[in-house]
């Protein structure tokens, strides 16, 4: 009875649902299924389908890698700010943000766009 409890739990998440739904449709606390999770060491997919498009007001990938290639090439905050139209404050605090010893990283700068809130 419980491999089918546990399975009615893992095909709950295949499907797309959340842990606490897949957990109710299976008829085991959230706990458990969470145990379980942890248990099989379980990635669950991420909320977010396409990191390509930003959040309303964030940067893009695409902008944090022009930005990292410009300052690459020397240019300055303003000139990088006019080429994204972008405001050079948005600019200087994201590149004060994301770096890596004295460079930018623009892969550091999406991760952590995209990390939970704590």
């Amino acid at each position: 009875m419980v491999v089918g409890v546990r399975l009615a739990f893992w095909e709950g998440l295949d499907a797309g649902l959340s842990v606490a739904l897949a957990a109710q449709a299976a008829g085991v606390s959230r706990p458990t299924a969470y145990r379980w999770l942890s248990d099989h060491q379980k990635v669950l997919p991420s909320p977010v389908p396409d990191f390509t498009v930003p959040r309303a007001g964030l940067l893009s990938l695409r902008e944090r890698e022009e930005i990292g290639f410009q300052l690459a090439q020397g240019l300055g905050v303003r000139r990088i700010a006019a080429v994204l139209g972008r405001a050079p404050s948005t600019i200087s605090r994201e590149v004060a943000r994301n770096r890596v010893g004295d460079r930018y990283s623009p892969s550091l700068a999406q991760e952590q766009t995209w990390a939970p809130c704590p």
